[in-house]
């Protein structure tokens, strides 16, 4: 599955907890510092690396975070510092006389150090390991405080849960815990409160920034991209080639402890409800002492205890462990010091855990995509909008099938690409066709580009009722055996869906390049840009997949042969062109879009671009939608590169014109620099296992590091473990308003360039239905873009939500491939699957299997009928020496585990709560593997 994030973190920061799962004594500190740190639908702009997600929820274990099944806890001063209140504690002891942690500080008191940048507090949104131990993250959300800081244990935690917005006190270099803060109360919260609101767009000083370079400066980006807004670059690292520890020396691991929770306001959808609570999805389990736990499925969260009173009926029959599958909730700031346990309330029954419907209700509740039906007052607004355009498609036929077709009204004001060769190229299952594509060689030899975008906010009007819930949802969910969608599906799947041979109305952007994939020189006058972006109305004349663009592209077909000889399997007739186009003329300009894309593409990545992908399962399933019946690897095609190649550059341009003519409000994305304690671990594991330098100062000398490994080793597998391994620091790319960051912070590290936005997927996306408000303010005039009705700090606002919306859709995504692959697993066990191991416990060790892209634990407690274990070395050569319990000639009889040792290993179904991958050691791979 692609890329990481399994329910807990936005970077995966397992690097640092395979160093906090050892527990190095007082005299290794300085050591481990210096080592921790990091721990669709189709989509058309994977070149972006948002955060790279492995499959299964391990993959946040995947470097070592082990404890009682192999982190090998053994340091006594660990095990005081983390309380009893980490996940999964069985101590049973609420008495206050043993109070488990600290009282929190006053909110007043934390916001007026916050606001008076008080250089020991900060605030941030929380990100916990799925581990015992209570490790956990947390990014400043302003200030020079930018990279994470480690919070290392439960009692340093102080009950704070993964997700929440906390206030920490960073400690001192020296880990000493004591505080220079006395807990107080502070007045004039009012104040406080005024001051806040201009902290997102307040300057931050970089003594840098008189010595640092231009964009513009770099000749070779300016004809890649030729970009018209002054942005000045962040100096990197000046090393050429840089080793962890010269990397540690700039980026030392600061700690912290978390000394207030935020309340999480009420959500707008749930106004009966008089105190903010967290929906949790879990299991129950029956103490001996008579005590009920709630287990989350979401590892990241603690045990919970039951009301046993609320929940006696439910008990009634469940002996020990439940089978059964229950929805709970935790009302915020019910967790008190002297708490071993969080309470939860409100626990009821929702099916069976083995159960794949029940599994899928449950993980769209608890991550708060459960949206349900659209109200008879959105479905109302979307009538309102369409009603004008709906005629019968054929009124003969029984089925009276309904179209839609922009009334002439609707096209006042438009440009007309109607007889323009026109189409669209998606997923073979796709219905919400957002984007099509057109390009023609102009008599000068340079090339138009066309990208024509689904026109959603002729649709969906500020304030109206489907905005408000399409603000709401913000994003549309892919899941395996169904979607969520963002909007109603008389708009996304009729009237603003693309679909071929007929009218649709368009959001476009159209511009000229050369032949060789360059930007600059493509306009007639010197290096001005040729590109121009208004309304228009589109006639697709094809839809095409990508498999059918792809066999074109290799002139599988239209290579001569007449329309009538095609192969039906290479090029479908439902697929070909209409409206007086041709086979030949839409394969001539499939072939025209990909020279141009692949020449593009090349540049890219010669200058500076990153792509780390992982796998992405797909599934197909039986008649009842239910069963998966195969599961294979999604292959990524030139035709998937090609479309990629032109939205990101439609996306570059119009991020470039809100920033020239919207100014602060110009809602953006950006992909901040990798975690460097994640960097760290990475380039001091290839130094030390394979000799080989990692360049990780920029984008640029990482991709040429990957490349020159490529060229120098023959295994296709390490390739892998690198790419896998080095997703594990990338960070998460955010919407935000231009005015919440200073320029040089705009940039987009994966794609290398100074800004970059979302236009191009607005039925899918809210954050893109933002963008073309503001694009077609920016065409309107100035006064319009003053008298747009949302302020800076008010987009700044949505796009806060959006990239909240974005990380539960992400997580609900990769839940449901999980489950899925799981019941594959239960039918379709797969036996002698290649893996590597990425990071040892002292009882289990972390398997990445890359035809999978799974990365999931090996336990040998499991194996101990015919496996003995015994752990040698210490952190830096830790090995696990394995010994058959009965010798054989035939088969291996002892080896040895260390750190990207090949082993077989049997993918199964986890057969107890929580449906899961399980990984079974068969042995050493075979030495050609």
């Amino acid at each position: 599955m692609m890329n990481n994030e399994p329910t807990a973190t936005t970077p995966a920061e397992a690097a640092a907890s395979a160093e906090g799962q050892k527990n190095p004594p007082k005299k290794n500190r300085a050591r481990r510092k210096k080592r921790g740190g990091g721990g669709r639908k189709d989509t058309k702009e994977t070149a972006e690396n948002e955060q790279p997600n492995v499959l299964s929820e391990a993959a946040a274990k995947s470097t070592g975070n082990n404890n009682k099944d192999g982190g090998g806890n053994n340091n006594k001063k660990n095990r005081r510092r983390k309380g009893k209140g980490g996940n999964n504690n069985n101590n049973n002891n609420n008495s206050r006389k043993n109070e488990q942690y600290p009282p929190y500080w006053p909110h007043d008191k934390c916001l007026k150090l916050y606001v008076d940048q008080d250089p020991n507090m900060i605030r941030g949104k929380l990100r916990c390991l799925p581990s015992k131990d209570g490790m956990a993250f947390c990014a400043c959300d302003r200030g020079s405080q930018k990279r994470d800081i480690l919070i290392e244990s439960a009692l340093e935690r102080n009950r704070a849960m993964n997700g929440d917005t906390v206030f920490i006190e960073l400690l001192p270099e020296e880990d000493d815990q004591d505080s220079n803060h006395q807990s107080g109360t502070d007045d004039g919260v009012e104040e406080l409160n005024q001051k806040l609101q201009h902290l997102s767009t307040q300057k931050e000083e970089n003594n840098s920034n008189e010595e640092a370079e231009m964009w513009q400066d770099d000749a070779v980006q300016m004809k890649l991209w030729n970009p018209v807004v002054p942005v000045k670059r962040i100096k990197r690292l000046e090393q050429a080639t840089i080793t962890g520890e010269e990397l540690a020396k700039h980026t030392t691991q600061r700690k912290g402890r978390v000394v207030c929770v935020c309340t999480p306001p009420i959500p707008k959808d749930s106004p009966k409800q008089t105190k903010p609570r967290r929906i949790m999805i879990g299991t129950l389990k029956s103490l001996q002492s008579g005590t009920c736990l709630f287990t989350p499925n979401d590892r990241t969260l603690p045990q919970f205890k039951c009301d046993n009173t609320q929940i006696r009926n439910e008990l009634t029959n469940n002996k020990g462990d439940s089978s059964d599958l229950y929805r709970a909730e935790y009302v915020y700031h019910a967790w008190k010091e002297n708490h071993n346990w969080p309470p939860c309330v409100n626990v009821k029954r929702l099916g069976e855990a083995h159960s794949i419907e029940d599994q899928i209700q449950g993980l769209l509740m608890e991550n708060h995509v459960d949206h349900g039906e659209f109200t008879p007052q959105v479905l109302k607004d979307v009538e309102d909008a369409v009603q004008s355009g709906v005629y019968v498609m054929n009124p003969n036929s029984p089925a009276a099938e309904l179209g839609w077709k922009p009334t002439p009204e609707m096209l006042k004001g438009r440009r007309d690409y109607r007889n323009e060769r026109i189409f669209t190229i998606d997923p073979t299952t796709a219905k919400d066709l957002d984007d099509a594509l057109h390009i023609k060689e102009l008599p000068d030899g340079r090339i138009e580009l066309g990208v024509h975008i689904a026109d959603v906010s002729a649709f969906v009007t500020p304030g109206s009722n489907v905005d408000d819930e399409a603000a709401r949802r913000t994003t549309t969910v892919y899941l395996v055996d169904r979607t969520v969608p963002m909007l109603p599906r008389p708009l996304c799947e009729v009237a603003c869906s693309l679909n071929e041979n007929v009218e649709r109305l368009a959001f476009s952007c159209v511009w000229t390049m050369q032949p060789d994939g360059n930007l600059a020189g493509s306009s007639r006058s010197s290096n001005r840009q040729d590109v121009w972006y208004g309304r228009t109305v589109i006639k697709s004349c094809a839809r095409l997949d990508y498999g059918t663009a792809q066999n074109i592209i290799d002139k599988k077909v239209a290579n001569g042969e007449s329309e009538s000889e095609m192969d039906e399997e290479l090029w479908p007739k439902s697929r070909r062109p209409t409206g007086g186009h041709t086979v030949d003329q839409v394969a001539a300009n499939v072939r025209l879009m990909h020279r141009v894309a692949m020449a593009r593409r090349r540049l890219r990545f010669a200058n500076g671009a990153l792509a780390l992908h992982g796998v992405k399962l797909t599934f197909r399933l039986d008649d009842d939608g239910k069963t998966p019946l195969a599961c294979t690897p999604y292959p990524i095609k030139d035709s998937n590169r090609l479309v990629e190649e032109y939205m990101l550059l439609a996306n570059y341009l119009v991020a470039q014109r809100l920033i020239t003519h919207a100014g602060d409000r110009a809602v953006l994305r950006r992909h901040p620099d990798p975690l460097p304690d994640g960097l760290n671990k990475v380039v001091d594991i290839a130094k030390a296992m394979f000799d080989f330098n990692v360049d990780a100062s920029s984008s640029a000398t990482l991709h040429d590091s990957l490349v020159r490994l490529g060229r120098i080793c023959n295994d296709e597998v390490f390739l892998k473990c690198m790419t896998q391994m080095l997703t594990t620091p990338m960070q998460n790319a955010d919407y935000f308003a231009a005015g919440a960051f200073e320029k040089e912070l705009w940039r987009h590290f994966a794609l290398n360039i100074p800004f970059y936005t979302h236009f191009t997927s607005p039925i899918r996306r809210y954050a893109d239905v933002l963008v073309h408000r503001l694009l077609q303010a920016t065409i309107d005039g100035e006064d319009a873009v003053d008298r747009f009705p949302l302020n800076a700090e008010e987009l700044h606002g949505k796009c806060e939500h959006c990239n909240d919306k974005r990380l539960a859709s992400k997580m609900a995504q990769e839940r449901c491939d999980v489950i899925f692959l799981a019941l594959y697993l239960r039918s379709h066990p797969i036996k002698s699957v290649l893996g590597v191991v990425l990071s040892l416990g002292n009882k289990a060790f972390t398997v990445f299997v890359p035809s999978l892209g799974v990365n999931a634990m090996v336990f040998l407690e499991e194996h101990k009928d015919w496996l003995e274990y015994e752990n040698q070395g210490d952190d830096h050569d830790h090995r696990i020496v394995l010994t058959r319990k009965a010798p054989t000639r035939e088969l291996w009889n002892r080896m040895y585990v260390k750190m990207f040792t090949k082993v077989l290993v049997s993918c199964l179904y986890k057969d107890k709560p929580r449906v899961d991958v399980k990984l079974q050691l068969e042995g050493p791979a075979p030495k050609d593997s």
